[in-house]
């Protein structure tokens, strides 16, 4: 059921920024929405997808992470949607890079990927 999200360098996430942003979650058409309410999910960034290192960003429900709307599983009415929010500690060390990223169901029974992709840093003048 994992759908690819890529945040790209038209996203225009900088180093060292706040930011917000915001997906929603669909199965495997790419089109019929998952209902993620109450459900345990992670979200991480690594530098690469086999990287076994500690992940270089990580939200969690609580921490950064946050689901706003409402489902309907009507794909034109559903306005549910994972929210991360940055803030410039997040991102400040890092590299101007493209990363990669994964949205992870954690909760028992259910565990997978719900979403994964590029996940492009950039670097201005000023940062």
């Amino acid at each position: 059921m994992a759908i690819e999200f890529n945040i790209t360098a038209a996203d225009k996430f900088f180093m060292g920024e706040d930011k917000i942003i915001d997906f929603a979650v669909f199965g495997n058409d790419n089109i019929t929405p998952i209902d993620i309410s109450g459900v345990a999910i992670e979200w991480k960034v690594r530098k690469t997808d086999k990287a076994t290192d500690p992940a270089l960003i990580t939200k969690a429900i609580g921490n950064g992470l946050t689901i706003i709307g409402t489902f309907n599983p009507n794909p034109l009415t559903n306005t549910q949607r994972v929210r991360l929010i940055f803030v410039p500690a997040d991102t400040s060390v890092l590299k101007p890079l493209i990363y990669r990223h994964s949205l992870k169901r954690m909760d028992a029974g259910n565990a997978g990927i719900l979403s994964y992709g590029n996940f492009t840093l950039l670097q201005a003048t000023e940062h």
